[in-house]
């Protein structure tokens, strides 16, 4: 039992509880399931002397495009409320939202063969325009005008890796 492990087991203190409940998670509920099934666990293993100090939440977010940050800040506040009420004090609450900060992030450098007005680039790279296995939209922004809004749709042409491509042996 937990119990006996804890008092046999005196060179080993448990600090921390991870718990990564699922990936692309898009509503507060997925969230709210795994923070109240953690804290039921933690609650177990206080009743037995085991007192966790920090509370690791995982990941599970989404790309940005996907959750808008209005999302995340209500589903941020309903968090805090929960771990606010649940009489459990932490130290420090962790969470891994790496996909949601790098999910779009990536640099391609190519040189511009013609721009035309209706906001199509054409570049040196072919002639595909999204990677099928990616699943993804690709969205590229002027960086000698990158603080300018980024509401404007800019099309670019040219071949990007496809999954045939990756599936070869150079």
């Amino acid at each position: 039992t937990l119990k006996k492990i804890n008092r046999e087991c005196k060179n080993v203190k448990i600090t921390t509880i991870l718990s990564h409940y699922s990936t692309q998670m898009n509503n507060f509920e997925q969230f709210k399931h795994n923070l109240v099934n953690a804290l039921e666990k933690i609650k177990k293993l206080l009743r037995v002397g085991i007192k966790i100090d920090n509370i690791n939440l995982g990941g599970g977010f989404p790309e940005a495009v996907i959750m808008p940050e209005h999302q995340l800040v209500e589903i941020a506040k309903k968090i805090k409320e929960i771990l606010t009420n649940s009489e459990i004090q932490f130290k420090k609450i962790y969470f891994e939202p790496g996909r949601y900060f790098v999910g779009d992030a990536g640099i391609l450098i190519a040189k511009v063969i013609k721009v035309y007005k209706d906001r199509w680039i054409f570049l040196n790279i072919g002639n595909h325009i999204c990677p099928k296995f990616a699943k993804a939209s690709l969205r590229f922004y002027n960086i000698s005008r990158i603080n300018d809004p980024h509401k404007y749709k800019t099309s670019i042409a040219g071949i990007m890796p496809t999954e045939f491509l990756f599936s070869l042996t150079y």
